[in-house]
């Protein structure tokens, strides 16, 4: 009977290494896995590499669109805001999403009354390339935010 009681709990004690010898060896292949698929932080030769690359894109879209300088559209929209009585606001430091893309962007919002707002960024819309943001529009005034892009500054 003991030596019945001895050999079951030498097969228990057995079994219970053989599982933990492959826990472990499966928490290591997992490990080495991972370690494997890692991202390694970039040297300074690949972020050079990189950044001549984004720079290789930048010209490229430039040259096929064919913008104009940002400055000739800025100026469109600040005449277009003044025909239609509207009061613009540059945004230096932008507080909300705006185009942070390859091409050089400035930012503003035009404020004043619904009906102009509306049909001048109709206008705007057809002289420059700008993204528009955030258009709120309450009572009989509006607010819009928008981004203008273009070649260069």
């Amino acid at each position: 009977m003991k030596l019945n009681l001895n050999m079951e709990i030498d097969r228990v004690v057995g079994g219970a290494i053989a599982i933990c010898f492959l826990l472990l060896l499966a928490s290591g292949k997992l490990i080495y896995d991972r370690e494997l698929a890692r991202k390694i932080p970039a040297t300074a030769e690949q972020l050079e590499v990189d950044n001549n690359e984004l720079r290789a894109e930048k010209l490229a879209l430039i040259e096929a669109s064919a913008l104009e300088p940002l400055p000739f559209y800025w100026k469109s929209i600040v005449q277009l805001a003044d025909l239609y009585d509207l009061s613009m606001a540059i945004i230096e430091t932008p507080q909300r999403p705006m185009y942070s893309g390859v091409l050089f962007a400035w930012h503003g919002s035009l404020i004043g009354e619904k009906s102009k707002l509306l049909a001048a960024l109709r206008q705007i819309q057809a002289v420059a390339p700008v993204y528009l943001y955030d258009i709120t529009l309450e009572n009989q005034n509006g607010t819009v935010y928008f981004s203008v892009v273009g070649a260069d500054q």
